[in-house]
């Protein structure tokens, strides 16, 4: 149900008026936004598609809740602080397109929500997370199955950066998020838009899954632990990371990266996801056994 814009302010300054009488809790690193012009660019990147519902990972007070409500579309909000529920609540209920679900994103079996019809199978998931719970948010959701159309995250400015990656940039994020699909950034923000404001500018990352599954999990954890090692010391040279990890005699190791194509004095950051898939099939055929260790290790 659409407001129109007379309701839609009001709404917005109810939310604010009440988020400003509410004491922040530091341990779950909340930060809000209360610009509408921000939150309704974080709306656009999203490119809600028609009948896609979304998934809202930290929905909050309800301030980019309320922005998103006015697509039409199913809006689920996962919020864990009991206190921003009743906020929302309050001031998103002549809503109907609208459930909130009082659980912590790590802990929620997401798989649930498509069984009981909360979620359907095509959607889309957005949030403004705290930067410590990026990783695990980021690895639940891309081996989610189904997998979101679209991940749209606000998070850390440098975090953000590590994530999207590049060319002699990668980092074991930007190269976890290339194995499942395909990250860009799509704008930053200044620590004065958000209240209370931060210490850190953040950014607003945008990751497209791919349609189809390039790899199948047995490898992916193969890969993504060969991957972790190599950036376990991501200052030193690729070949001395792997002598401090790993028993490997000095001339095998010194074959298996050059048959793998990899320089020696390379660092981790400068390898890209192709070599290392290349890499970790060598460990497969020629080091089976580390790299069963370096697995066992990982899970």
């Amino acid at each position: 149900m659409k407001s129109n814009s007379l309701d839609t302010d009001k709404v917005n300054q109810n939310i604010r008026d009440d988020i400003q009488r509410y004491k922040p809790k530091h341990k779950f690193g909340q930060n809000f936004i209360f610009d509408e012009v921000i939150l309704s660019n974080i709306v656009k990147a999203c490119m809600i598609q028609k009948d896609e519902a979304i998934l809202e990972i930290g929905s909050g007070p309800g301030t980019l809740t309320h922005e998103l409500l006015l697509s039409g579309n199913q809006v689920v909000g996962i919020e864990i602080d009991d206190d921003l529920i009743g906020i929302a609540r309050k001031n998103l209920v002549s809503h109907n397109n609208l459930t909130i679900i009082h659980e912590d994103i790590l802990d929620l079996d997401i798989s649930r929500l498509f069984k009981e019809g909360i979620l359907n199978t095509s959607y889309i998931a957005v949030g403004n997370i705290p930067y410590y719970i990026t990783q695990p948010i980021l690895q639940k959701l891309l081996r989610l199955s189904p997998h979101p159309k679209k991940i749209i995250l606000m998070t850390q400015k440098e975090l953000a950066n590590r994530i999207v990656g590049g060319k002699n940039k990668e980092s074991f994020l930007s190269l976890l998020v290339q194995i499942y699909g395909k990250a860009t950034k799509v704008f930053d923000l200044p620590a004065n838009a958000f209240w209370p404001m931060p210490k850190v500018n953040s950014s607003l990352i945008s990751i497209t899954p791919n349609s189809d599954k390039l790899y199948s999990n047995e490898f992916i954890v193969e890969l993504l632990s060969v991957i972790k090692i190599g950036f376990s010391a991501p200052r030193k040279q690729i070949h001395n990371v792997f002598k401090l990890s790993l028993d490997i005699e000095h001339t095998k190791l010194n074959n298996l990266l050059s048959d793998a194509g990899v320089n020696p004095t390379l660092r981790a950051q400068h390898i890209d996801l192709l070599t290392w898939i290349e890499l970790t099939k060598l460990f497969k055929i020629k080091l089976p056994k580390i790299l069963d260790e370096l697995r066992k290790a990982y899970l």
